[in-house]
């Protein structure tokens, strides 16, 4: 990859089991390497298909970020042809660290439209900061619609290692709507067939809830006829009605973190997780009244890994304010919900996301691999392999698109990680 495009990458399946997107943008996290030169800086969202023939009437949507169970994991084979996929459409786009949703018919992100020499050589407050949405035919790569909104610098808040203030949240895929976050916490509410407003909200103008220093990172999350938004402030965690705008219910904290809040089913009660500076909350989806919390180990600091459900009631939570990675079972009785721990590992993720492949949360911090037991906690996988990675569980292994643009799968292999297959793609 050249020097001059941003470093990271995300995926997302496109309709078929052998159909990813891939983005030389970013992924809701941050890279490892400082801001490369602005000039010449013109991202591609890219198709990647492995040439095979989806079966008939077969469909896999990736309309969140994290995928159709929020877990970063997919129910299909892991490739294993050694075909070299075949790049069938690109489309231009700017600065960004927000993934691509789709439903094998519209693909959506979002980033900062570039800026022309004069602009660049003026200080980051006097610049234009022009957040792009825009929908895309996903067979073609034709454009749809687009929506331009000019963001405001807020003195508070800052591009993280250097880079630019860019959106980084992940849109939400609808039916009809598509709801999207950008970095100083506008939330806007698209028709999905033409891009038409139908409400927008500024978390910090409007709502009152502090700005988030390294921008507002958390994707909305989609129940019944409403988005869930971590805002942050006398917000909190809110639910909103898609249709009107409308707040259906409030749980107000203190200061957002980066984490998309999760909706997860235990028992057979909806339980929205969010992970904010200092707590890990349960809270009902359907009333928002507070179920259970769990107080991070460390106070104030950065939260970036989405927690995800596995055994029915075991949540894995990561990150700076966990102090490492904990699994926490939640309990139901007459009394209401008890929250325990179950294991806790030093093992930390940062900023790329891990998932669950065959019994191990695994993923990577730079190119430091490692592998947790869901049952123990026991690192069972500890190797190197791609930098920066982002990655998606399935049958039999994982796909991998590393910051350099390699796309790979690969399988554990003892304590290690083998390679596949292997494609240089951007």
């Amino acid at each position: 990859m050249s020097k001059n495009r941003l470093p990271t990458i995300s995926i997302s399946p496109l309709q078929s089991d052998r159909s990813f997107f891939s983005s030389s943008g970013m992924i809701e996290r941050f890279g490892r390497q400082g801001m490369p030169s602005l000039k010449g800086m013109f991202p591609a969202i890219l198709l990647i298909v492995f040439v095979a023939s989806p079966a008939p009437g077969e469909s896999q949507p990736w309309p969140h970020f994290g995928g159709p169970k929020a877990g970063h994991s997919i129910e299909k084979p892991l490739p294993s042809m050694g075909i070299k996929p075949e790049k069938r459409w690109e489309y231009p786009i700017g600065f960004g660290m927000s993934g691509i949703v789709t439903d094998g018919l519209l693909a959506v992100t979002q980033y900062l439209e570039p800026w022309d020499e004069n602009e660049a050589a003026k200080p980051e407050s006097e610049r234009s900061h022009r957040e792009m949405t825009v929908a895309l035919n996903a067979q073609t790569g034709e454009r749809i619609w687009q929506h331009v909104h000019q963001a405001k610098f807020l003195e508070s808040q800052q591009a993280f290692g250097g880079r630019v203030r860019s959106p980084q949240a992940t849109p939400l895929l609808t039916d009809n709507h598509v709801v999207t976050i950008g970095f100083e916490g506008q939330v806007t509410c698209h028709d999905r067939s033409s891009g038409r407003v139908i409400w927008t909200r500024n978390l910090v103008h409007d709502d009152d809830a502090i700005a988030v220093q390294f921008g507002f990172s958390a994707s909305p999350t989609l129940y019944k006829d409403s988005v869930i938004i971590l805002a942050g402030g006398p917000l909190g965690v809110c639910r909103i009605g898609l249709v009107e705008g409308e707040v259906i219910w409030k749980f107000p904290i203190k200061e957002a973190s980066y984490a998309k809040p999760q909706l997860f089913s235990i028992d057979g009660r909806d339980h929205v997780v969010a992970v904010t500076r200092n707590r890990i909350l349960g809270i009902n989806a359907e009333n928002g009244k507070g179920l259970w919390e769990s107080k991070l180990q460390y106070l104030g600091n950065t939260n970036v890994p989405t927690p995800v459900l596995c055994q029915d009631r075991r949540i894995i939570v990561s990150g700076q304010g966990v102090g490492g990675t904990a699994a926490l079972d939640i309990n139901t009785d007459d009394d209401g919900c008890k929250v325990e721990e179950a294991w806790f590992s030093d093992c930390q993720w940062f900023y790329c996301n891990a998932a669950i492949s065959n019994g191990v949360y695994v993923g990577c911090v730079g190119d430091s691999w490692r592998g947790l037991d869901i049952g123990t906690g026991e690192t069972v996988i500890k190797t190197r392999s791609f930098g920066d990675a982002t990655l998606i569980a399935m049958d039999g292994g994982l796909l991998v698109l590393s910051g350099e643009g390699e796309l790979a799968t690969i399988k554990r292999d003892g304590k290690k990680l083998k390679t596949e297959h292997q494609w240089q793609v951007l």
